[in-house]
């Protein structure tokens, strides 16, 4: 009696660990748990079935130790199971003709870990509707997006030397499982390093590897972080992905135990990811190569575009694209181009600029930096002899002593009112 009841929970703990393994999108590990406890499984259907769509459906993912379990179970007592299902057929068709593994422009793999480790695919999403793409994003999704795109364009700049700025609501992403339903409860830093790949693969149309994935966080300089259950995630990249060799990880990051399968490569920044996953030799030829792919700059769709992420709150990257735009705007100017019935349309340009620093620093409670730009504001307008609308002026000096009282600098808000 009680070896019958040890059976039953044996059985029932096997069909549990099935069910989590294919509600996770770990298939590999599903098959092999349940064609080496066949015999005693009570839902053989039910697995017969979902292992026949895997192979359907997701061949490239199965690894070669799910191929070999699937060879040794045709071929043993319960043949007549794998032919009835077509298990058999099925796996012929796979081997005579095997196309190989395929990846897209714009997506990259990561491993995550909650309650079990499963392997996710980002793909980036070009938008064209910029006030409508980053509604479909959560907040955490946003600031990842963000962070790693912030990172990335600041870097691109450093290298093809010309103002390239980053929009956040150019962009979306979905992270999606195995079956490619979309998960947006998978959050976390270490994703941001593929998201980051994901990106440059979708700007530039060059592909991520299929051997390569890489886990670890993105900062707005661009540095590489470690990250959190690694060996949970190596697990899991080793069973469900055995074709992947090669993981990214920061530089500071420690590896719970040796993994001879796979060749790690630490890295420390950004420019260090790009150089292993996508450079030519010639380094400067492939910079140049991106060049070409002409990131215009629309001025008046840039200055637009700060307007959306001071409203959003995306403070930093509302700096960044300021500072950018400054010298590119001061440049046109000099060339005394963009005439617009007797005004410089640029000199409206660059106020805006100054005063969305001013407005951005005063946000971080960085008066002393603030006011340094509300004065270039103020200077510009005096000098610019009517090109700039006096209303436009006054509601932005107004605007700040707004500001001003919101970080409890009454006195010097009272001061700005009154003048």
């Amino acid at each position: 009696m009680d070896n019958m009841r040890t059976m039953d929970i044996d059985k029932q703990n096997i069909e549990n660990k099935l069910d989590i393994a294919h509600k996770n999108g770990n298939i590999n590990q599903m098959i092999q748990l349940a064609l080496h406890n066949f015999n005693n499984l009570s839902i053989k259907p039910e697995v017969m079935k979902n292992i026949n769509e895997y192979m359907n459906h997701y061949p490239s993912i199965l690894t070669n130790k799910s191929i070999e379990t699937l060879k040794a179970f045709i071929n043993g007592k319960f043949a007549g199971y794998a032919k009835h299902y077509n298990i058999d057929k099925t796996l012929s068709r796979l081997q005579s003709n095997s196309s190989g593994k395929k990846f897209e422009v714009g997506c990259a793999l990561f491993p995550a870990v909650a309650t079990e480790g499963s392997i996710y695919q980002i793909k980036i999403i070009q938008n064209k509707n910029r006030d409508s793409v980053n509604k479909l994003l959560n907040t955490e999704h946003l600031n990842l997006l963000d962070m790693a795109g912030a990172s990335l364009f600041a870097f691109l700049e450093t290298k093809i030397k010309r103002c390239i700025p980053w929009n956040p609501s150019d962009y979306s992403f979905t992270v999606c499982d195995t079956f490619e339903t979309e998960d947006n409860n998978i959050e976390g830093g270490s994703l941001s390093i593929s998201l980051m790949m994901a990106l440059f693969s979708n700007i530039t149309g060059k592909v991520v590897p299929l051997n390569i994935i890489a886990t670890g966080s993105v900062n707005r300089q661009g540095e590489i972080g470690k990250v959190a259950s690694l060996a949970e995630k190596l697990e899991v990249i080793k069973s469900e992905r055995d074709y992947i060799k090669t993981v990214i990880i920061a530089e500071n990051q420690q590896l719970p135990e040796k993994h001879p399968e796979f060749n790690f490569k630490r890295v420390k920044t950004i420019e260090d990811v790009i150089k292993l996953i996508f450079h030519d030799k010639n380094e400067e030829s492939f910079y140049q190569k991106i060049d070409k792919l002409k990131l215009a700059v629309d001025v008046n769709q840039e200055i637009q575009n700060l307007k959306q992420q001071y409203d959003n709150y995306l403070i930093d990257t509302c700096i960044q694209n300021a500072k950018s735009l400054i010298p590119h705007i001061e440049k046109k100017i000099k060339d005394k181009k963009l005439k617009v019935q007797g005004t410089n349309k640029n000199q409206e340009y660059l106020f805006e600029c100054y005063w969305k620093l001013g407005a951005c620093y005063c946000h971080q409670g960085n008066v002393e930096k603030s006011e340094q730009y509300l004065k270039k504001t103020e200077k510009l307008y005096n000098q610019s002899k009517g090109a700039i609308d006096s209303r436009v002026y006054l509601e932005s000096r107004n605007n700040y002593a707004v500001l001003l009282k919101d970080i409890f600098c009454y006195k010097k808000a009272e001061k700005l009112h009154k003048k």
